[in-house]
């Protein structure tokens, strides 16, 4: 019954890391530019 709750939570769970990896990299690089 509470299979959609957990999908969705899963889902939320994967784009929160994937954006918080995106922001890792993008920082990463800003700051290899600036040294």
């Amino acid at each position: 019954m509470n299979d959609r709750h957990y999908l969705q939570a899963q889902v939320t769970y994967t784009v929160a890391i994937i954006i918080a990896s995106a922001i890792g990299i993008f920082i990463a690089t800003k700051m290899s530019n600036l040294f």
